[in-house]
């Protein structure tokens, strides 16, 4: 295949799907995603301590997931907060991880915890820089009859 039909081919899969895989190719990336999907909320000085971590080598391993909409950095909610901002899990990485080991049969791997997934705010194009926002993977409200028929997506 030439270049031309190999990069008309790969771009057939979505941005959000290229750039989330992409964020997978290293290492510590996958050590990132695994830590905030099974203890919640992290700093980076908690990152970079528990999975002993130069502060560059961590920063390379955020800097695709952020890119990427895998994980977002918050602010801290209150002035007792130890540190200023902690980086978790977006829902779009959440459900990305989920389904990867629900394919496998292994989604009980990460426990989601039940909480309510968030609006997806950080997807960045690489090449231009654009936010990106993706409404569909979004959990929508569901009524009373629904829930009691199928359970909520993970």
């Amino acid at each position: 295949m030439s270049d031309d039909i190999t990069t008309e081919r790969a771009e057939m899969f979505p941005l959000e799907i290229r750039q989330a895989v992409g964020a997978f190719e290293k290492e510590n990336a996958k050590a990132v995603i695994a830590t905030l999907l099974e203890e919640g909320p992290k700093s980076f000085t908690e990152l970079k301590d528990e999975l002993e971590l130069y502060s560059q080598q961590l920063t390379n391993a955020l800097d695709p997931l952020k890119t990427s909409g895998m994980i977002r950095k918050r602010a801290a909610d209150a002035d007792e907060d130890e540190y200023e901002a902690y980086y978790e899990i977006s829902e779009f990485g959440s459900r990305f991880v989920h389904c990867l080991f629900e394919s496998l049969g292994s989604v009980d791997s990460f426990d989601m915890k039940g909480e309510p997934y968030e609006k997806v705010e950080n997807y960045q194009d690489r090449r231009t820089g654009e936010d990106l926002i993706v409404e569909g993977y979004h959990l929508r409200p569901v009524s009373d009859t629904e829930s009691e028929e199928a359970p909520l997506p993970k």
